[in-house]
């Protein structure tokens, strides 16, 4: 669970060792006395035995002789939180697993994006193995993302990336590596599922109405396929209800687009 996302944390602690290591032109017996345990550290290489990289003792040695202000500047203070937060809902998106959390929390994801009318179609789409080509699939969610952190943001007041921030020094300030590799990953699902939870759409949300639009239409599609092979004037009354359903949904995208638009001037307003 969130595999990748722990990995970039202690990729960045290693990186930024490593880095004020050469520049200061230490050895690594200069470090710790255990080199080969430094060694495991600058190359990010989690044994057994340190499965967080070092223990606090450690991390608080290490930093006072490479001078760092902070063990906790040390141990966070080059981290991207863009690029954190970016990470782990990149694995949400993608999960495709054996974990009931996980799979829960990608549902939730896709629950929260299909408030963008052309993710909720895609959405329909993939439900019935059709998928969009030419790269359209990563257009429409990218777009849907970016509408869902401008959704959050105007609930929570600031970034879901500073919001991740804070979160995070509170949550490891004090207990920094300690079982980090257990405790981060509940972290960030605790973290996303808040998230999410606060912006599933209403029921009778456009985007959720297009959900179900698109599943009916779908579903006509279906049958009229099979009607073509029995019946053809039955064929040709289901493929009139595809039509006026793809209709409905291009409306459904128009009533989306304005409004977002609705609400890029609230915000602005708010703003000023």
């Amino acid at each position: 669970m969130f595999e990748k996302s722990t990995e970039y944390i202690f990729s960045t602690i290693s990186s930024t060792i490593k880095y004020r290591q050469k520049e200061m032109k230490m050895k690594r017996r200069d470090l710790l006395s255990d080199e080969s345990l430094v060694s495991h550290i600058v190359n990010n290489h989690r044994t057994s035995k340190h499965p967080n990289l070092m223990s606090n003792e450690n991390a608080d040695d290490i930093s006072k002789k490479l001078k760092f202000s902070s063990t906790k500047k040390m141990l966070w203070g080059s981290i991207n939180w863009k690029g954190l937060f970016d990470t782990a809902l990149h694995e949400i998106y993608l999960y495709h697993g054996t974990s009931d959390t996980m799979n829960g929390l990608h549902d939730l994801l896709f629950d929260v994006l299909i408030n963008n009318v052309n993710f909720a179609n895609m959405y329909a789409a993939i439900s019935y193995d059709i998928y969009p080509l030419d790269g359209k699939d990563k257009q429409v969610r990218d777009k849907a993302i970016q509408e869902f952190l401008l959704r959050a943001e105007a609930l929570n007041g600031e970034s879901l990336q500073k919001t991740l921030e804070h979160q995070f020094h509170q949550q490891f300030d004090e207990d920094k590596l300690i079982k980090f590799t257990v405790k981060f990953p509940e972290f960030l699902l605790s973290f996303f599922k808040n998230v999410l939870c606060n912006l599933t759409p209403a029921k009778n949300a456009t985007g959720r109405l297009a959900y179900y639009l698109s599943i009916n239409a779908y579903e006509a599609a279906e049958m009229e396929s099979n009607a073509w092979y029995y019946r053809e004037k039955q064929g040709e009354e289901y493929a009139k209800i595809i039509a006026e359903l793809n209709k409905a949904i291009n409306a459904m995208q128009k009533v989306h687009t304005h409004e977002m638009s609705l609400d890029f001037i609230q915000q602005t307003r708010k703003s000023i």
